[in-house]
């Protein structure tokens, strides 16, 4: 019974999660300002008692895409690398790193000094030095690539695993014991995006092991399905774009480790997974948002 309460209160959470970036896309951007009231005859404050400290310029004009914290260090993720900044006083931030390294999406996470970007465009090779390929090519490279960032100064590429339709975004999910599992999402949304190594419906996630002391023998361990119907149609956009098409797969996750289960949002539709058995996750509940 407090298993089902779990994951009611789960579900609820993954509907609501889902349900927010449309209606926060109606309002302006953040600038502090009294904005007018959204409907409901209540002032938008926009976070009026949030102050800036410091900001770090971008090191160059890639799409700056994620953000990931550990330590004294924030790492930014970019569609052409990742920075390192020293957080350590607020007020004085400053970029330490900078690693070049081509291939958007370039969303990041960090555990324990391994750091991991996510991969979403073709590329030539698994090397940072890649350049940006065409899907159709059947040697085109796109995955997860892992970095050794425990000296900022001496960051190191130790690995890069490839996963079908590459990562949009991924979700680190401990297992203890020296494992830690990456839930890897993708799909293709786009038909530029198809090829031998990524299929229209799509509809699996990749996961990945890496095992901690020897994290360049990370490797996909399994590649279960999270839905068999499709969950992102183009005719329920307000705007026609003929590049786009119907898919499946999930974009964002939210590992709840201590309950071993996972969150997932998976374009429109929300999913509740059993992660019990960190390879092998299972669906429990579907939930369709409008």
């Amino acid at each position: 019974m407090n298993r089902l309460r779990r994951l009611t209160a789960v579900a609820l959470l993954v509907a609501s999660v889902l349900v927010i970036p449309a209606t926060a896309s109606a309002h302006d951007p953040d600038d502090g300002g009294t904005h007018p009231p959204a409907g409901g005859g209540v002032p938008d404050l926009h976070s009026a008692n949030m102050t800036l400290l410091d900001n770090v310029p971008k090191a160059d004009a890639a799409t700056q895409s994620d953000l990931a914290f550990e330590g004294n260090y924030a790492y930014a993720g970019t569609f052409s690398g990742f920075r390192i900044i020293d957080i350590s006083n607020p007020a004085a931030v400053r970029q330490v790193a900078f690693k070049p390294c081509n291939g958007g999406q370039g969303d990041v996470s960090v555990y324990n000094g391994l750091l991991f970007s996510s991969v979403d465009t073709p590329q030539s090779k698994p090397e940072c030095d890649s350049v940006n390929t065409p899907a159709t090519n059947p040697v085109a490279w796109e995955g997860v690539r892992i970095f050794d960032v425990r000296d900022p100064a001496d960051i190191k590429h130790i690995a890069s695993v490839r996963t079908d339709c590459g990562s949009h975004t991924h979700t680190l999910a401990p297992a203890g014991k020296g494992s830690l599992f990456v839930y890897v999402s993708s799909y293709a949304v786009t038909t530029t995006s198809m090829g031998p190594n990524c299929q229209q419906f799509h509809g699996r996630i990749s996961v990945v092991h890496v095992p901690l002391q020897n994290p360049e023998k990370a490797q996909v361990v399994s590649t279960p399905p999270t839905t068999g119907v499709t969950v992102f149609d183009p005719a329920r956009l307000e705007f026609a774009n003929p590049a786009l098409q119907p898919t499946t797969g999930c974009h964002d996750i939210t590992v709840l480790a201590p309950l071993n289960l996972a969150a997932a949002a998976c374009l429109s539709v929300g999913q509740i997974w059993d992660i019990s058995d960190r390879a092998h996750p299972k669906v429990l509940r579907t939930l369709t948002t409008p």
